[in-house]
């Protein structure tokens, strides 16, 4: 018994010696250090090999000589490991089907390390040291831009989300003050180029303050939600931009090139429906346990509480500028910010529920 296992022994040596020359011959090896690296395997796996012959007999005797697989004796998790990567490494594709059956066969300790052979073989030939290694290429080629295709996404994604808190209002989901100023800024240069109109309409919601007092902040939010989702679906974006300028303002942006009268008809229409809209919005949001938001819609409902707007419509005609600057820009903004601003004030000291015009000259 004891010379047949020494046979094995023999026999895995040289078939491991066999694969490492086969592996010589059919791999290109760039530089000294991956000799270096072939023969301490070689030389580990013999160490191995001679290890477990000297300790051959008293294996023996501990088994009392019942049969033992020779593979099982002579082979540690090393030596199988190292087998499969070998293995692997005669074919010219790598596929995840192999690896997965590898992985099948080892135990937890054994598929650590030969994930790790192969990351440290694949990071080898993205360093360029070696032609042989381009065997594992496919396999790691595909991870590796699988991980980077979903990184992109959720960095993508990331990014988009950080835009829209950064240009978005996250309690109407409106255009926020900043991107207002952008929007405004980037219209007056290009209608300035060509020359054109430029309309804003700020509305304030009447006596805002009393609703929050009364009903609780949570139900002023709701206001200013219903009103910014009726401006959304009167106004159609890209070309009409509805923002929350601050508080409970609003503003509008209208489309380029539209007309002054156009703009003045629809700032009052938006004032006119503005009520009934409410209303009829308000039933359809749950109040949930909220009981100031159950009395605010109990209260619109019954027309006991009613809820209005009033606004400023500022308008300018601007006359075409060859060479446009960015103080001409931010002459405009405020022009327009300030008249509309204080149309707004008029409006609400005149009994509030009123929309006011003013046509601009640049």
């Amino acid at each position: 018994m004891l010379k047949e296992l020494a046979a094995v022994i023999e026999d895995e040596q040289r078939e491991l010696e066999l694969e490492l020359n086969i592996l010589q011959q059919k791999c290109s090896f760039a530089y000294s250090n991956f000799d270096e690296f072939k023969k301490a395997e070689l030389s580990s796996a013999l160490e191995t090999l001679e290890v477990n012959l000297n300790n051959l007999e008293n294996i023996l005797k501990k088994e009392q000589g019942r049969f033992i697989n020779p593979y099982k004796v002579f082979t540690n998790q090393k030596s199988i490991v190292t087998k499969k990567i070998l293995d692997l490494a005669k074919r010219k594709v790598i596929t995840s089907a192999m690896v997965k059956r590898d992985i099948r066969s080892l135990n937890p300790t054994q598929a650590q390390e030969y994930l790790e052979q192969l990351g440290k073989y694949y990071k080898q030939y993205e360093d360029g040291f070696t032609e042989y290694l381009v065997r594992f290429k496919s396999f790691f080629y595909k991870k590796s831009k699988e991980a980077e295709a979903r990184e992109k996404i959720l960095y993508t994604a990331i990014i988009s989300d950080l835009q829209r808190q950064a240009q978005y209002d996250p309690l109407t989901q409106v255009a926020n003050r900043r991107l207002a100023d952008q929007v405004l800024a980037e219209r007056i240069w290009l209608t300035l180029k060509q020359s054109g109109t430029i309309s804003v309409f700020l509305i304030d919601v009447d006596f805002f303050k009393k609703i929050n007092d009364e009903y609780g902040h949570r139900a002023g939010d709701v206001i200013l939600i219903q009103i910014a989702s009726i401006l959304s679906s009167f106004f159609a974006p890209p070309h009409d931009i509805v923002c929350r300028w601050g508080g409970e303002e609003f503003l509008v942006i209208f489309a380029p090139m539209t007309h002054i009268e156009e703009a003045e008809q629809t700032a009052e229409k938006i004032r006119g429906m503005m009520e009934k809209e409410i209303k009829k919005n308000i039933s359809k949001y749950p109040a949930g346990e909220d009981l100031g938001i159950a009395k605010l819609k109990k209260d619109i409902e019954s027309g006991e509480k009613i809820v209005t707007i009033s606004g400023g419509l500022a308008s300018i005609e601007l006359k075409q500028k060859r060479f446009p600057e960015k103080e001409d820009t931010n002459r405009i903004i405020e022009l327009l910010i300030t008249t509309a601003d204080g149309k707004l004030y008029e409006a609400k000291q005149s009994g509030r529920n009123a929309v006011l015009f003013v046509r601009l000259q640049a």
